[in-house]
């Protein structure tokens, strides 16, 4: 087994550390230590009979290019089409889906519900409207800002919003804040 460029060969135990750290132990008594970079994302979708435009904003977190992502879908019942074409897009990508049933409240309790989660495990959590439609570096953006913050800070990223009309006009985008979050 390969675990880095130039270090192979029989080892007797290897595991994931606490500090995100790999660990292996060769025959030979050599030790290694690795730095894991590991950033995999939880997308956190809820939805609720939005057939009209799941299937662009599935398609668009697909196309993503930051690829170390999980979505974790949590309906509140929905009536339509919305699971099926969610199943649809994701069918044969590679990437996992979760589908949970959600509280069926509100949207605010839906997202609560899968933040609360604790079977969703991950470095970052993203949080997913039904009728997003996400560029395809979203995620690769929030996760470069995030490397630029100090670990000991605690830090929450957020984006503009393009907003665009039922058929994909742009009608413009949200309010740009100039204060610093306290």
């Amino acid at each position: 087994m390969v675990l880095a460029e130039g270090f192979s060969g029989e080892w007797s135990w290897y595991g994931i550390m606490p500090g995100s750290f790999a660990f292996a132990r060769f025959k030979n008594g050599f030790a290694l230590y690795l730095k894991m970079t590991r950033q995999h994302v939880a997308i956190l979708l809820c939805t609720y009979n939005g057939e009209k435009y799941i299937r662009e904003q599935v398609q668009s977190i697909i196309a993503q290019t930051h690829t170390d992502w999980s979505l974790w879908v949590s309906d509140d019942g929905s009536q339509d089409r919305t699971l099926e074409i969610i199943r649809e897009c994701m069918h044969g990508c590679g990437q996992p889906l979760f589908i949970r049933r959600g509280p069926s409240v509100n949207s605010s309790r839906n997202f609560m519900s899968s933040i609360y989660a604790e079977d969703i495990q991950a470095d970052y959590f993203a949080f997913c409207d039904q009728d997003d439609i996400w560029h395809p570096d979203k995620i690769a953006r929030a996760l470069k800002w995030h490397a630029s913050v100090s670990s000991e800070t605690p830090n929450l990223y957020g984006g503009r919003t393009h907003l665009v009309d039922a058929d994909g006009v742009s009608i413009g985008e949200s309010p740009l804040f100039t204060r610093t979050p306290c």
